[in-house]
């Protein structure tokens, strides 16, 4: 089962986020991110948030009104997914609009990686752009890619250590001494690794074409 979470930001404007917004099994919406989705004919199955930018259109989604002020309504929203048995939670909508909005946001992802649902299960998380997409992992892995795609890496812990195979810029035992250090690689075929030798997060960014 997949889960699309809609944040207020920019809507999907390309194939690629258009498909995840078409291939939700469930899609909630983040407030005022249901204006935008009913504009363009997608029904969300919930509305969430503190509902101070829903404009009370006409709709058959389960609205939900949440008061709390000390987290926003992406992360109301992707605290009511974790209710449920998502295997995957694909977020849109989160740039756009206010930079500070999309840094928040960002950095909010190492904050749900470590969360699980309510039945004990990890989630294949994504937050997905209209230019890539970010998601975190803290052990080794390998990624689809394409030969040519621009690829950048960040870690916020000075002791970690990666490598790689098949990127333009190997990596060996590398430390990420700036948060920067990592950024403006590229993948050399349909597929790269990352080692991660000692289990720290990595926040990955993949380009779209």
């Amino acid at each position: 089962m997949t889960c699309v979470i809609m944040a207020n930001g920019e809507f999907c404007t390309n194939k690629i986020t258009l498909n995840y917004l078409k291939n939700a099994d469930f899609l909630i919406a983040c407030d005022g991110a249901a204006n935008l989705l009913l504009a363009n004919n997608y029904e969300p199955n919930v509305i969430i948030g503190d509902l101070d930018s829903f404009q009370n259109l006409k709709t058959k989604a389960k609205i939900i009104k949440v008061k709390n002020q000390n987290t926003n309504d992406l992360t109301k929203a992707y605290k009511y997914a974790l209710s449920m048995d998502f295997s995957d939670i694909f977020i849109l909508g989160a740039g756009g609009k206010r930079d500070d909005h999309f840094i928040a946001n960002i950095a909010l992802l190492f904050q749900y990686f470590k969360l699980k649902n309510r039945f004990n299960k990890t989630i294949n998380l994504k937050l997905i752009t209209n230019y890539g997409e970010f998601f975190i992992k803290n052990t080794d892995f390998t990624a689809n890619s394409y030969k040519g795609q621009q690829i950048s890496l960040f870690c916020l812990d000075k002791r970690a250590k990666f490598s790689s195979q098949n990127l333009k810029y190997e990596l060996n035992n590398f430390n990420f001494k700036y948060l920067n250090s990592g950024t403006l690689n590229e993948a050399l075929g349909n597929t790269f690794s990352i080692k991660n030798h000692n289990n720290k997060e990595l926040l990955v960014y993949l380009n779209f074409n």
